[in-house]
């Protein structure tokens, strides 16, 4: 945590907190409470899809210009995709789309949907931590 944010791969740890926390996701949450609360989820998505895509994009070109960190940076460009997909593939079919409507938010108010996207946003931690140690070992590689 930084302040009152977080920042970096706690960052995921706080979004997935926030959607275990069932007590604002009540059964008698008023619909503004929870569009608030889909808001949220969804810039996380949003920031993940258009960050991860465009920083994986950027670590293949930077491959293709050195051959001698290509593995890792390829590595990293994988790592960072495999969030896109479990975005694209896993999460946003649940959700029934990107959109942010009444039908998105209260299929993110459900428990059931909440706690996978808990082990979704893990995974996607988990593909984030090994893109930057590929990233790390890459800067090791060109010294």
């Amino acid at each position: 945590m930084c302040g009152t944010y977080a920042k970096g791969t706690s960052a995921y740890d706080a979004w997935k907190d926030a959607l275990l926390r069932d007590r604002d996701f009540s059964a008698d949450a008023v619909l503004p409470l929870l569009v608030e609360r889909m808001m949220c989820h969804g810039d996380a998505m949003d920031c993940l899809s258009d960050g991860r895509l465009h920083a994986a994009k950027y670590l293949r070109r930077l491959a293709e210009q050195s051959p001698e960190t290509a593995p890792k940076l390829n590595a990293a460009a994988g790592e960072l995709e495999g969030i896109c997909e479990i975005l694209w593939k896993e999460m946003i079919p649940v959700l029934g789309g990107w959109e942010r409507g009444e039908a998105q938010t209260r299929r993110l108010a459900q428990s059931k949907n909440r706690r996978l996207f808990a082990g979704l946003i893990d995974r996607m931690k988990a593909h984030d931590e090994r893109a930057y140690a590929y990233i790390r070992e890459s800067l090791a590689c060109s010294e």
